[in-house]
């Protein structure tokens, strides 16, 4: 393996040393190699940039601008070479010595180079903006580390109040954001606080950031930040898919990056790619298993993997050199090229299917008069060996009959997922066989559907799912979301419904979905719904008290009452109302009994607005909550507290707290009532207007 040939794409740019700055570390600038001085059309010689471009790296293009080059290469290396990237963000003011002595040792600590100019440079667009911009140049994985620490050291500047929370490992991160980052977005409108976390792909232990304008909110958001770590930490199962070839983890690592932090945020998992496998860290067992499977068919399957071998009649490899092709085919395609052997026609190519294809038909233009062998290798979960297969291996036999390839399915003791290998001796029959194996790859569309609606949608012994399959020619799967261990605040909906299909019928899963959403919408038009109300303080008392308060309380309604409970996601800003919806009297009962689980709530209004309300914070939201477990909420002149039954002995004292800080403002207090939530209970049978006209997700609506 040591003499294999690796040439990957790759595009970085090189940016030049401004000459009017007013401020540059002077970390990392160097003069430009000479043999891409005439290459890129460069007449100063002596100019120093940052980015040089690698040696045995082709440039295939590059665009020109006024402070940068954008040059689109290919090199031939044992591994992906990372780009020269930029961050840049505006700069309110100049910066004193001191900042810039401070800047000075965030760049030179963290390998990156930082420049702040008086108006925007390196810009690729015409319409330069005349604005002070602070840079971050440097490798990506770099910046992308520094870019954090630059955030902070802003926020300082803007003296706002900024914390850092110790990650051990970053496998903790998935569960800190939350699903789809549901946890940043509601410690943002709870706390007021931004958290600043690190790239999910870097994989390095990193601090976790949080800036605000409130130091109390500051501090509570970090509380509540390190209880999650810290449960997070107390259940760590782990999981791993083996013997994955180098050159696609290099391929997933260099163009699916984005994917894989979604899938991470998704499903609350850390992914981390190694050598020649990938690790799965969750909090479950069910979790684990959701991921490694998402990830092979969202990406493992989606990465081709095609061996070309030019041979003689003995089977002896030919010698040549394709050294100026193969890099043209990994630039133009986007695909990794590895050589097995030097100056030998032995090739592998990987990438999407598209550009895999598209290096196939090139190399067929080659015209090679030796014989051809061509192997491609497609990655797929072993649950889906019988979808692939078919009823007696009919779909393989299929293929072979009409491609005139082999085609077999292999699955080794030391491998997690299976390979199916269609084998070919021209490129004619290889397109077409894999063409026919790519119409019979499994795609799929996940979504939600309340569980108590899932009875009626699938009909009396099956019949009307049934129905919709055949009409579709679809496969469709129900499970059920009531006990999936998650980490977040706020409420979330899994998906708990999956429609599948051969990816030639791919158009019919969209059909058969907007089936389902209008027999859904249906049923749910004739139910009763009965409308809750809720405050920002009863949405923070439910979350913060027990981040499994959609398991224990909500899932649990549902289940044994056979309701939908249209619950908030994120903390309303103002009281708001929810849908409760059932069949007859159980949406009553099912609102009812979860108003009892909600915290004891009073109102207190003064004479006039509090609008100085970082002071209200600071001095009585944050201290009655600390001391006595009660949330305040504040809306003009009007002040909510919430509060467990348990709690109720300290109200009083709370109400002096209360009524002694108005006093020190010269604001009196002119009424108080103690809410009745069952008052706030609102029942509709059998409304006229459609509600649910799409996916179905919580609805807030403002009283």
């Amino acid at each position: 393996m040591s003499e294999t040939v690796a040439i990957y794409p790759f595009e970085t740019t090189i940016f030049f040393k401004p000459e009017n700055s007013e401020f540059t570390s002077q970390n990392l600038w160097e003069s430009l190699k000479e043999e891409h001085i005439q290459h890129l059309g460069l007449n100063d010689e002596q100019q120093e940039v940052l980015g040089n471009i690698p040696r045995d790296t082709v440039i295939h293009n590059f665009e020109r601008f006024p402070d940068c080059i954008r040059c689109k290469c290919s090199i031939q290396c044992a591994s992906p070479v990372e780009p020269t990237v930029i961050f840049e963000t505006p700069l309110e003011r100049r910066l004193s010595t001191q900042e810039s002595r401070r800047l000075m040792e965030i760049s030179s600590t963290l390998g990156v180079e930082v420049v702040v100019a008086s108006t925007q440079i390196y810009s690729t667009s015409s319409n330069s903006l005349k604005q002070r911009h602070l840079y971050v140049l440097g490798l990506e994985s770099l910046v992308a580390a520094a870019t954090p620490q630059v955030l902070a050291f802003l926020a300082l500047l803007k003296e706002k109040f900024v914390q850092y929370t110790k990650i051990e490992s970053p496998v903790l991160l998935p569960s800190c954001v939350g699903y789809d980052q549901l946890n940043i977005q509601n410690i943002f409108d709870i706390y007021k606080t931004e958290v600043v976390v690190p790239q999910l792909w870097l994989q390095d232990p990193s601090d976790i950031i949080l800036i605000g304008e409130v130091h109390s909110l500051v501090l509570m958001a970090k509380e509540k930040l390190e209880q999650m770590v810290g449960v997070a930490r107390r259940n760590i199962l782990c999981s791993s898919i083996h013997n994955i070839p180098e050159a696609k983890l290099h391929y997933l690592k260099t163009f699916c990056r984005n994917q894989f932090t979604e899938i991470m945020t998704k499903y609350q998992c850390y992914v981390k790619i190694n050598k020649s496998s990938v690790d799965f860290v969750a909090g479950s067992v069910q979790v684990l298993e959701q991921t490694m499977k998402q990830l092979t068919l969202e990406l493992l399957m989606t990465v081709y993997e095609v061996q070309i071998i030019i041979h003689d009649q003995e089977g002896n490899v030919v010698q040549g050199n394709l050294n100026s092709k193969l890099h043209e085919l990994a630039f133009q395609n986007q695909v990794i090229i590895l050589q097995l052997m030097p100056n030998a026609m032995n090739y592998v190519i990987v990438g999407s299917p598209e550009n895999v294809n598209k290096c196939i038909d090139s190399l067929e233009k080659e015209r090679f008069k030796e014989e051809v062998q061509i192997r491609f290798l497609v990655e797929l979960h072993p649950d889906y060996k019988e979808f692939i297969s078919g009823k007696k291996n009919g779909k393989m036999s299929k293929i072979i009959e009409s491609a005139k390839c082999a085609v077999s399915l292999e699955l080794r003791e030391d491998q997690s997922n299976m390979n199916i290998v269609l084998t070919s001796d021209s490129f004619a029959a290889a397109k077409i066989g894999i063409r026919l194996l790519s119409d019979e790859l499994p795609a799929e569309d996940s979504f939600f559907i309340p569980d108590s609606y899932h009875r009626p949608v699938i009909g009396t012994g099956g019949s009307v799912i049934q129905t919709i399959m055949r009409r579709y020619n679809v496969f469709i799967q129900f499970s059920n979301t009531y006990q999936v261990p998650y980490i977040n605040i706020g409420f979330t909906r899994r998906d708990n419904v999956v429609i599948r299909c051969p990816h030639k019928n791919q158009k019919s899963i969209s059909q058969a979905r907007d089936e389902l959403m209008r027999l859904v919408s249906e049923y749910s038009e004739r139910q009763a719904r009965t409308f809750v109300s809720l405050s920002p303080g009863q949405y923070r008392h439910c979350f913060l008290q027990s981040s499994n308060f959609m398991q224990d309380v909500v899932s649990d309604l549902e289940k044994r009452i056979g309701v939908y409970i249209k619950f908030p996601t994120t903390c309303p800003t103002k009281r708001a109302t929810f849908e409760v919806r059932g069949d007859e009297q159980n949406s009553v009962n099912a609102a009812k009994e979860l108003a009892k689980r909600f915290a004891l709530e009073r109102e207190i209004t003064a004479d006039a607005e509090i609008t100085d309300v970082e002071d209200f914070i600071n001095k009585l939201a944050v201290p009655l909550k600390s001391g006595f477990d009660i949330e305040t909420s504040v809306n003009g002149s009007m002040v909510t507290l919430t509060y467990s039954e348990a709690k109720a002995p300290l109200i009083r004292k709370a109400r002096d707290i209360i009524r002694a800080y108005f006093s020190s403002k010269g604001i009196l207090v002119v009424a108080e009532k103690d809410l009745d939530q069952n008052s706030a209970l609102e029942t509709r049978h059998n409304p006229k207007q459609e509600i649910i006209a799409g996916p179905i997700y919580p609805n807030v609506m403002a009283l």
